[in-house]
């Protein structure tokens, strides 16, 4: 007797559905930006490369990590999902960071898909926009905040850490 097994996996992923998907995540940098926790020209930075690497396909997930005066620590997650399974789309924001420390730092840190086609095409322009390469990824308790989704094509927006 003789078996056979096939194993499908579909993209959802198209330019346009990442486009709709950034323009949400962007909403969240520029309240970052109203809240004096990031520059404009860094939200439009973050906004562009963050865009290529959708583009490319070569991005997991990215997370964008705060960092209190006193040390204090906690994120927002960003898991790109391109399999159908974010059908849910909800409104961006949610988050007051003017309640934030002032002095808080933030940084964008990128995880890559490991065999992503445009991988490197990836690295390199964020080499050429001022990326370096040693970033690492806060972990801690975490739940679901926000979803954000076109046709499929979607990010999970998780909070990990102690939110104010």
């Amino acid at each position: 007797m003789a078996s056979t097994f096939t194993n499908t996996e579909a993209s959802t992923f198209t330019e346009a559905r990442a486009r709709a998907v950034m323009v949400k995540i962007f909403v969240d940098f520029t309240a970052m930006k109203n809240a004096g926790l990031i520059s404009a020209a860094r939200a439009d930075n973050w906004h562009e490369v963050l865009l290529f690497g959708l583009y490319q396909e070569a991005i997991e997930m990215f997370q964008v990590a705060f960092t209190s005066p006193a040390g204090q620590q906690w994120a927002l997650d960003y898991q790109i999902k391109d399999d159908g399974s974010v059908a849910t789309d909800q409104r961006p924001g949610g988050n007051n960071y003017a309640v934030f420390p002032q002095g808080t730092s933030v940084c964008l840190t990128v995880r890559m898909r490991q065999k992503a086609r445009g991988r490197q095409k990836v690295l390199d322009f964020m080499k050429q926009h001022g990326w370096g390469m040693e970033g690492t990824i806060l972990t801690g308790d975490a739940y679901v905040d926000r979803q954000y989704s076109q046709n499929g094509y979607g990010v999970t927006r998780t909070k990990v850490g102690e939110w104010k």
